[in-house]
């Protein structure tokens, strides 16, 4: 019983040391997604053409690069080896 007591402290102090790193990676990429930090100014016309290079920017910020990588981070606690042995994703360039 001990035993497992201090185990699952262990666990539990990795896990949340983890879990703050990746929290402050998270936020330090949170002003970047922001929309109004995305450059997107919505049209003036009321037709899908106007709308249609807004739509594809805002597409392309919702699933582009910095999208992957902060899914990656936030998929941190579903590796097999979390929170003892975590593979960081790298940021994109």
């Amino acid at each position: 019983a001990w035993f497992s007591l201090i185990s699952e402290r262990c666990y539990a102090a990795a896990a949340a040391e983890v879990r703050a790193k990746r929290d402050a990676l998270l936020q330090a990429t949170d002003a970047d997604m922001a929309l109004d930090r995305l450059g997107l100014t919505p049209p003036t016309g009321s037709t899908f053409m106007a709308w249609l290079s807004f739509l594809r920017t805002l597409g392309e910020a919702l699933k582009g690069k910095a999208s992957v990588y902060r899914q990656a981070l936030r998929d941190i606690t579903t590796q097999p080896g979390f929170p003892y042995e975590i593979e960081w994703p790298e940021m994109p360039k």
